[in-house]
C-alpha cells in the first residue's frame, strides 16, 4: 500500500471514528486543508457512505470557480 493510500485510510478511520463518537447528531462540520488523501475517489466514496453525516471536505479541485 502506499503512502497515499496509508493515509486516506487513516482519514476514513477518523471520520467513522467521528460518527461513531456522536451518534445523535445528522450533520458533522469537518474543516480540512486540500490534502489529496481529503479529496481522492477513495475519501469521496466513504463520505458517500456514511449517507451525508459528514460534509465533503473543501476541494478546490472540483469547484468550477476555483478552476477559472
Amino acid at each position: 500500500m502506499s503512502g497515499a493510500n496509508k493515509k486516506s485510510d487513516l482519514f476514513i478511520e477518523l471520520l467513522h471514528a467521528l460518527v461513531q463518537a456522536h451518534p445523535r447528531a445528522t450533520r458533522l462540520h469537518v474543516i480540512l486543508d486540500n490534502a489529496s488523501m481529503h479529496c481522492g475517489q477513495k475519501a469521496r466514496r466513504a463520505l458517500e457512505a456514511l449517507g451525508g453525516r459528514v460534509l465533503p471536505p473543501y476541494c478546490p479541485s472540483a469547484n468550477k470557480i476555483e478552476q477559472a
